[in-house]
């Protein structure tokens, strides 16, 4: 498939039924002589991307880690969280805000001086330097992607 780029017109044309992007919109083009295109990307040639099995992620305990900077300088870093229910994780605090996506279970937060009781669907984001912490208070396993802010995770544990 082909994604066409019209910048600006030029002599190029595109077939019947190829998807366009304008500078004003996009659309199908419903003729030949419908546009005239600057460029057109085939999809999957020429592009530049990664792809990874989460297995392939550093492993520790209940969590696979993404740290953008291992890939091509990606601007974000990630956790992903499958933890058994009374599990949980010690008081810390990061240099850049983090963002907890709750997909199932439920856990207690705590976020600088107060206690959250956030269930799966919720999303908590915690400033840059306030300490926070969290435990599986559910039944079953908490499953949440930490989204990091930053290029690498930064963490300066604040409980033993």
């Amino acid at each position: 498939m082909r994604l066409c780029l019209a910048l600006q017109e030029t002599d190029r044309e595109v077939p019947v039924g190829q998807p366009y992007i304008l500078k004003s919109g996009s659309g199908i083009i419903t003729s030949t002589n419908s546009v005239r295109l600057a460029q057109c990307i085939e999809w999957g040639q020429n592009m530049d991307y990664t792809l990874l099995q989460r297995k392939e992620l550093p492993r520790d305990g209940n969590t696979y880690e993404f740290e953008g900077k291992r890939y091509g300088e990606t601007d974000i870093s990630f956790i992903w969280v499958d933890m058994p229910p009374g599990e949980s994780v010690r008081l810390h605090r990061h240099a850049y805000k983090e963002i907890f996506l709750v997909q199932e279970g439920s856990a207690t937060y705590t976020v600088g001086t107060e206690t959250l009781e956030i269930q799966a669907g919720q999303i908590v984001i915690v400033p840059a330097g306030i300490p926070h912490k969290f435990r599986n208070s559910g039944t079953v396993p908490l499953k949440q992607v930490d989204l990091h802010l930053s290029k690498q995770i930064v963490t300066e544990w604040l409980e033993d």
